[in-house]
């Protein structure tokens, strides 16, 4: 993967994660299941997910049955993006 992800301005790891999320099935994919997947620490996981957020790529919401739960799912609008980007990385 390693240099894929620049044209789209996402570090591997930011691409990886948003490519986890994608995958994810509704309601998301939970932030402590992107660290067992990744095998990063929480802290890094939170400040890359943080920074797709920002830049409107992923949404992330609280499971009504646990509050304590983030999941993290990309936004309908960059689903198309997200998908293309995957189809580049496996070139």
């Amino acid at each position: 993967m390693r240099g894929a992800s620049q044209p789209w301005g996402l570090s591997d790891s930011e691409a990886l994660l948003l490519l986890f999320c994608y995958q994810s099935v509704p309601p998301g994919t939970a932030q402590q299941q992107l660290v067992r997947w990744t095998g990063t620490s929480p802290a890094h996981v939170s400040a890359q997910i943080d920074s797709l957020q920002r830049r409107g790529l992923v949404m992330g919401h609280r499971l009504p049955q646990d509050r304590r739960r983030q999941v993290w799912q990309v936004c309908p609008e960059r689903t198309e993006q997200v998908r293309q980007l995957g189809c580049s990385l496996l070139q």
